[in-house]
């Protein structure tokens, strides 16, 4: 069910399904041009990772859609991706599940000066392997060009972010988290040459309230591009909670590959 909701809510804006990621990478498609008003990618991934969680491989697809005017931008992500877990942890024959991670995260950007956007964004998570079954996130505050050229840009974020999330961990328990949140981040991409590209996004993000409790990720992708609109990729996520489900080791990451598709 949750990969119908999934499909239909992006078709709604590409017309095609896509596949997902934990840490979500909102920065890929801003070194197209801003004269190019419509523009997206689809994507077929493969990811393989070893952490204290286990040894993974994960199949999926994602999409990206951005709409531009002059001072506005929205932007759409969508994904799903399967994940087949192996528990390393118990000794013997390894222990094999299947668990579903997936997302959908709308932003708008409006331009307030050539220095500074406002934006203001929401998303919808679920991932079985961080025992996430719900997590929704609310955001909004001051994007900062730091640089921008036509080959590059830099820019930071400081962010205000609501959290609420539902884990069971424990069997037969469901946790309510509800947590406001400052998001801070550093991303910069540049296009090395007219057919390969890369980007890196690092996120901060701790409670105020609780500066114990805070999260730390960074995702990166370089990108080839090939004939006809298509393109290769590669991905590498990373994060660190230092508060997880009680099940949940603090680091998790991953390393994928895929076949994208541009227009």
């Amino acid at each position: 069910m949750r990969l119908l909701i999934l499909l239909l809510f992006i078709s709604l804006f590409s017309g095609r399904p896509v596949s997902g990621q934990t840490v979500i990478n909102t920065e890929v498609l801003r070194l197209t041009p801003d004269s190019q008003r419509v523009r997206g990618s689809l994507a077929l991934n493969l990811g393989m990772s070893r952490n204290k969680a286990g040894r993974f491989f994960r199949p999926g697809f994602n999409g990206r859609l951005v709409i531009q005017s002059d001072k506005n931008r929205f932007m759409v992500l969508s994904g799903y991706a399967l994940t087949r877990f192996t528990d390393v942890d118990e000794p013997g024959e390894p222990v094999t599940i299947f668990n579903e991670r997936g997302f959908g995260h709308l932003r708008f950007n409006r331009n307030l000066s050539d220095q500074i956007t406002w934006e203001a964004f929401s998303q919808y998570q679920f991932d079985q392997v961080q025992e996430i079954d719900r997590r929704i996130l609310l955001g909004t505050g001051p994007r900062i060009r730091i640089s921008k050229t036509a080959s590059g840009f830099l820019f930071g974020g400081l962010q205000y972010m609501y959290e609420y999330e539902e884990t069971s961990a424990q069997e037969g328990t469901i946790v309510y988290n509800k947590h406001h949140r400052l998001s801070t981040y550093l991303s910069g991409g540049r296009a090395f040459n007219e057919h390969v590209s890369g980007n890196l996004t690092a996120y901060f993000q701790p409670r105020p309230d609780l500066w114990s409790d805070y999260r730390i990720s960074a995702t990166g992708s370089l990108t080839a591009k090939l004939s006809g609109g298509f393109g290769f990729s590669l991905n590498a996520n990373y994060v660190y909670d230092a508060r997880p489900p009680v099940t949940v080791p603090t680091v998790m990451y991953d390393f994928g590959a895929g076949l994208t598709f541009n227009w």
